[in-house]
């Protein structure tokens, strides 16, 4: 549950730092470094669906649906992502 909660937190910095290019708002400044290097790789739609994913795998875990199948399914659509 925390990687999923990390995971959105990524995924909005990633956001906000694609859509503003700025770090004004980030945070986890200690990743900086690495959040510009993967708004090289994605584009907004792209970081909005990932977001969205990982919104709705921690969902799912909330409502007690198998971590593993809901982790499963939040790879494979970051993957198809690429």
């Amino acid at each position: 549950m925390e990687f999923l909660e990390w995971l959105e937190g990524w995924y909005r910095d990633l956001l906000v730092y694609c859509a503003t290019d700025s770090l004004q708002g980030i945070c986890n400044l200690d990743l900086e470094r690495d959040i510009k290097n993967q708004a090289k790789v994605y584009d907004l739609e792209q970081i909005l669906f990932l977001l969205a994913q990982a919104v709705k795998a921690r969902a799912r875990v909330q409502r007690n649906v198998n971590r593993r199948m809901a982790l499963e399914h939040l790879l494979t659509e970051a993957i198809r992502t690429d």
